[in-house]
């Protein structure tokens, strides 16, 4: 099943010339995915993120608390490098068993 859709060049990529000389990785023009896809692919991520409070995954991560909140309020779309980061923090603390929330970082305010 297909995550989601991504646009990729066809006429330019030379595909005739890469059947003879061999794949080439650089020719192959991508445009990235559609906004729709975009977002779809990123909510389970936010639901997971909603789990932990700010401040614990913020620190897991390596990225600033206020990143972590405009991505849980859904204010922005983390670039690809945040995103990977988030992430590697969520693994983390999915591995200590960490997903304890105090009832005020839960509500989205933090002491």
């Amino acid at each position: 099943m297909a995550s989601a859709v991504e646009c990729i060049g066809k006429e330019a990529n030379r595909w005739e010339e890469q059947a003879y000389l061999g794949q080439d990785e650089a020719a192959q023009i991508v445009y990235g995915v559609g906004e729709d896809a975009a977002q779809s692919a990123v909510a389970p991520l936010r639901a997971e993120v909603r789990r932990y409070s700010v401040r614990k995954l913020a620190r897991t991560a390596g990225i600033d608390a206020r990143s972590v909140t405009r991505f849980r309020s859904g204010l922005v779309t983390p670039r690809p490098v945040t995103l990977g980061r988030l992430k590697q923090g969520l693994e983390r603390l999915r591995d200590l068993g960490l997903a304890d929330r105090d009832q005020s970082e839960a509500s989205g305010y933090s002491r």
